[in-house]
């Protein structure tokens, strides 16, 4: 084979390499966003609002509402992306979201790269947004 067809067939091999690695990065991540977990046997579960989302049991409601059903398919333990603050195991995952910082539980809750479907970023006013921000001004406790 000649010098041209070798570096003709080494492109094509890098190119092809380069495409399946993009391809398999792709399906990792495509269910990061969760959207497909069950959450205690049922695809979605209404979960009553405590009066003030704050401390354990606010991040309980946050657990429940939103992060097991968006965050846990890379986010719970032995998930593919660390912190598994989205664990179902509330102690697994409160221990872990209490060590985030609140810039960013906010980047990542509204600008998420893994985030597939819309309703995995939480938008400033709308319900979710604002639970997830009075919780993160009482993480520790409810006063």
């Amino acid at each position: 084979m000649s010098s041209r067809g070798r570096t003709v067939a080494k492109k094509v091999w890098l190119s092809t390499l380069n495409i399946s690695l993009l391809v398999g990065l792709f399906l990792l991540f495509q269910n990061c966003s969760g959207n497909n977990l069950e959450v205690d046997g049922s695809e979605s579960q209404s979960v009553a609002r405590p009066e003030m989302v704050c401390g354990e049991q606010g991040y309980q409601y946050l657990l429940d509402s939103y992060f097991v059903q968006y965050c846990a398919g890379c986010h719970a333990a032995g998930g593919l992306s660390f912190p598994p603050f989205a664990d179902k195991n509330l102690d697994i995952s409160f221990k872990y979201a209490l060590s985030i910082p609140k810039e960013t539980f906010i980047k990542f809750s509204t600008d998420n790269d893994f985030c597939l479907e819309e309703a995995c970023e939480l938008k400033p006013g709308e319900p979710r947004y604002e639970d997830l921000m009075e919780w993160l001004d009482n993480r520790r406790t409810c006063q």
